[in-house]
């Protein structure tokens, strides 16, 4: 992420062991998607402008990945479910983790 300095800072969601950022809205939230080093399964995330993570996975999910952010804080992306399916979804402002 750089700042309007022209200074760069990194971040990755906790106990993420490669972490991918995919969009992010005008009040500077960063959303994206991480893989956890324990088990392995890919997780998506919301980076707020104060530098906390939240993660999430849709409900149900084998795995979650985040395509994007909107201006008023909702996520769109895709899962899979439990038979195989690859679904999209959309998290709105609010929604609690499912973590």
């Amino acid at each position: 992420m750089r700042a309007s300095d022209g200074t760069i800072a990194t971040f990755d969601a906790p106990g993420s062991e490669c972490t991918q950022p995919s969009g992010i809205n005008r009040s500077g939230e960063i959303a994206g998607r991480y893989q956890d080093s324990t088990t392995h399964r890919t997780h998506g995330f919301l980076r707020r402008t104060n530098g906390n993570i939240v993660s999430f996975d849709a409900f149900g999910s084998t795995f979650t990945e985040v395509a994007g952010v909107t201006n008023s804080g909702d996520i769109v992306g895709e899962f899979g479910d439990s038979g195989g399916k690859t679904r999209g979804f959309i998290r709105t402002e609010g929604t609690p983790a499912h973590r």
